[in-house]
């Protein structure tokens, strides 16, 4: 049996295509990967993430207005955060995800006064009322509305071309009407007309 050195140049080809193909489905595969990871594979476990204290809302039925920071701290743990410039507020932060879903949050500040427990807000229902003079107070939240015309590095691209763009759009707008168009250049305005002498 004679020596081919075609059948060594198709295996070559073959495997660069596979592995070229294998490249491709595995950036498709991840591309169908949402942010959150959304994408499950069957058969992989997926456990609960659980991040922060737990509150439940036993917790939250123990609590009565008076009671001082020690007694408060015994029910619900160690706060997420106590702001140096905010003492009198604590703040727990609770987050969890089953099996790999969505993940969701709890969140409560308990508001002190004087080193006494005054009133809670948050994600739970509470029996503790805030004070009207907070209730009243008007909120600092300022909402900013999205711009949504706001065009990115690739749309200002497509709508500079003139037959993808904004102008092609109202070129076919100019011709359903039947209407003819003429422009001029900036720099056709500009210049005199040629006058020939006869």
């Amino acid at each position: 049996m004679r020596y081919n050195p075609h059948i060594k140049t198709l295996k070559t080809i073959m495997l660069i295509r596979f592995i070229f193909l294998s490249f491709i489905l595995l950036v498709a595969a991840t591309g169908c990967s949402s942010r959150d990871g959304g994408f499950k594979l069957p058969g992989i476990y997926r456990p609960d993430i659980l991040q922060g204290n737990v509150i439940e809302q036993e917790m939250i039925d123990k609590l009565k207005p008076g009671m001082d920071k020690n007694q408060v701290h015994f029910i619900m743990g160690t706060p997420a955060l106590i702001d140096p410039f905010h003492p009198e507020r604590w703040e727990y932060i609770y987050t969890f995800a089953k099996g790999g879903a969505n993940r969701q949050q709890l969140h409560i500040t308990i508001f002190f006064k004087d080193g006494k427990l005054a009133y809670l807000d948050g994600d739970v229902v509470s029996t503790i009322k805030k004070p009207t003079e907070i209730v009243n107070r008007k909120s600092k939240t300022v909402d900013v509305p999205q711009d949504t015309n706001k065009k990115g590095f690739f749309s200002k691209i497509l709508n500079a071309l003139p037959f993808v763009g904004e102008h092609a759009t109202a070129q076919t707008e100019i011709e359903d009407t039947g209407q003819t168009e003429t422009t001029q250049s900036p720099i056709a305005e500009d210049k005199e007309p040629d006058v020939i002498a006869p």
